[in-house]
C-alpha cells in the first residue's frame, strides 16, 4: 500500500496554546484511518493541517509527497487529489443539490464535456437523484450530508477527508455513508475518518489512532 499521508513529529502551536504536539501518523492508500479524540484534542487542527489550511510549528508534514501548505503546480495537483467532509461545513440553501454540486465539480475543472454527466454520477451514488432538483434548504440533515459526501467525491480524489460525517444523520443515511466508506477503500484510495463514534468507527475503520490535549495515545 502506497503513503498518502505522513505527519513526522508534527506540532502546531498558537502563541503558548499546543494544539499538536509531537505528532507521528502514517496513513495508507486502501485504508479507513480513524482518528478519534474528544472535542478540543486536536482533531480539527490535524485535518486543517493535511488540507493546507495550516501550516506546522513544526515537524514535516507530506500529502502525496508534497507539503500542501506551499503554493507550487506540485501542490496543487496534489490538492485535486483530495476530498473533504467537514464536520461545519455548509452548502448553498438557495441553490437545488445538482447546482451545489455542479459549483464544485467547475471549480475543480473536472472537464466540460463530463461535467454534467459526473455531477449526476454523484449525486445518484448518494441515492439523490429523486430531489437533485430541490433547494438544498428542503433536504433533512442527513440529505445534507450525503450530498457533501457527493461534492467532496465529484472530482475523484485519491483521499478522502471526513470530518464526523455520520454525526447527528439517520440510520438509513449512515448504512448508505458506510457502504460508500467501504466502497471508496475497496478502490485503493484513503479514507481519513475523524469521529468520536467508537460504534461507528468500529464498523468501517481498518486502522485506529487516538489524540487528546495534542499528543497521539497509542
Amino acid at each position: 500500500m502506497a503513503l498518502t499521508i505522513k505527519l513526522d513529529n508534527v506540532s502546531k502551536k498558537y502563541d503558548n496554546f499546543v494544539a499538536l504536539k509531537n505528532m507521528d501518523l502514517e496513513v495508507h492508500s486502501g485504508e479507513i484511518f480513524a482518528y478519534m479524540g474528544p472535542n478540543g484534542a486536536g482533531k480539527t487542527t490535524t485535518i486543517n493541517l493535511i488540507l493546507g489550511l495550516l501550516n506546522p510549528s513544526s515537524g514535516i508534514l507530506r500529502v502525496l509527497g508534497e507539503n500542501p501548505y506551499l503554493d507550487t503546480n506540485e501542490v496543487y495537483e496534489v490538492k485535486n487529489q483530495v476530498g473533504f467532509l467537514l464536520d461545519q461545513d455548509s452548502l448553498n440553501p438557495k441553490l437545488s443539490g445538482f447546482k451545489n454540486i455542479l459549483y464544485w465539480a467547475e471549480l475543480y475543472d473536472i472537464g466540460s464535456q463530463n461535467i454534467v454527466q459526473r455531477v449526476n454520477e454523484v449525486i445518484e451514488i448518494v441515492n439523490l437523484t429523486g430531489r437533485k432538483y430541490d433547494l438544498v434548504e428542503k433536504y433533512s440533515h442527513g440529505m445534507k450530508k450525503r450530498l457533501l459526501f457527493a461534492r467532496g467525491i465529484v472530482h475523484n480524489p485519491q483521499i478522502l477527508i471526513l470530518d464526523e460525517p455520520t454525526n447527528g444523520i439517520d440510520l438509513e443515511s449512515k448504512v448508505l455513508m458506510r457502504n460508500l466508506i467501504k466502497k471508496f477503500a475497496d478502490e485503493n484510495r484513503t479514507i481519513f475518518f475523524s469521529s468520536h463514534d467508537l460504534e461507528e468507527v468500529q464498523k468501517v475503520c481498518t486502522n485506529l489512532a487516538i489524540v487528546n490535549k495534542g499528543e497521539y495515545h497509542h
